[in-house]
């Protein structure tokens, strides 16, 4: 699984990463030269609180923790069931597809 939060500007998107997050990927040397672009683009955020536990799988908590501290309006991830109730934190979680129809990307 992969999630990013994203903000959106008139339109425009900004991908957010964390330490956690990147750390999640580093260990596959396959994906590097993937990881080196997104530190290169992304706007890295540092956490400094946590929001323990929220989601049914720990493992993924620092996700919503980028987002909240990111004030992101979404999180975008193949697996909307594994956020469920971030609603209360004012963060949508949205499917690749939705977040492209939503910013027009895909009709």
């Amino acid at each position: 699984m992969f999630a990013q939060t994203v903000d959106f500007y008139e339109g425009d998107w900004q991908a957010k990463i964390s330490v956690p997050l990147l750390l999640e990927y580093e260990s596959d040397q396959e994906i590097d030269g993937f990881l080196d672009y997104l530190c290169a683009v992304c706007v890295h955020r540092r956490i400094f609180y946590l929001w323990r536990p929220q989601l049914p799988d720990p493992d993924d908590d620092f996700l919503l923790e980028l987002a909240v501290e990111a004030e992101a309006d979404c999180i975008v991830t193949f697996n909307k069931r594994d956020f469920p109730n971030v609603s209360r934190f004012g963060i949508q979680v949205l499917t690749p597809k939705e977040f492209l129809q939503l910013t027009g990307d895909l009709p």
